[in-house]
């Protein structure tokens, strides 16, 4: 398996590397409350293997299908899942229920949950 490591990328050069990615690897630790770059990655189709400490890992990611956890500060697993993964072939496979699954989370989506979070409130006030 071949893996690059890019450093910073400006924002107009981020969609360019995940065009080129076929997968997106986040071994981050509980400090990484959620994870952004894999919800860009899945947006852009890519599966995505996502520490179990990443906050965004029982959210987004449907083991086996839009990639995979693995146990944080556990390289022999990591280096499974990734190979489990190495097949280009499979991650493109993949990307139809990635989309599918990140489509969930919008702007759009978003806002109706915090309209529809405000009305549950004001019903609740208003009625005491």
């Amino acid at each position: 398996m071949d893996g690059s490591f890019a450093g910073f990328l400006n924002q107009t050069e981020i969609p360019k590397a995940y065009v080129a990615a076929d997968c997106l690897v986040l071994p981050s630790d509980a400090r990484e409350t959620w994870g952004l770059v894999v919800n860009e990655a899945m947006a852009c189709g890519l599966p995505c293997i996502v520490s179990n400490e990443a906050g965004c890992g029982p959210d987004l990611i449907d083991p086996g299908e839009t990639g995979d956890l693995f146990l944080v500060g556990d390289v022999r697993q990591l280096a499974a899942v990734m190979g489990a993964w190495a097949d280009p072939a499979r991650c493109r496979s993949a990307r139809e229920a990635v989309l599918q699954e990140i489509d969930g989370y919008s702007v759009e989506r978003a806002t109706e949950g915090i309209l529809e979070a405000l009305n549950r409130v004001s019903r609740r006030c208003l009625a005491a």
